[in-house]
């Protein structure tokens, strides 16, 4: 990863791109979710959403992206 910041956090952060597809996250995500970096890379993070909140979570990704 390389990123001080992401590094350097104590909580997490996922970022996504415009796919919402996981492009990068901190190295803190195995505390959190019990994944590795690599694991969810590449990954869409609507996998990790429940199906029963994953439309409005995906409407509510695609509104913050206009």
């Amino acid at each position: 990863m390389g990123n001080v910041l992401l590094d350097a956090m104590q909580g997490t952060l996922i970022c996504l791109d415009n796919h919402n597809i996981i492009i990068d996250v901190s190295k803190t995500i195995k505390n959190y979710f019990g994944f590795e970096q690599s694991e969810i890379i590449g990954l869409s993070i609507l996998l990790f959403i429940e199906d029963s909140e994953r439309d409005s979570f995906a409407k509510f990704l695609s509104s913050t992206s206009e």
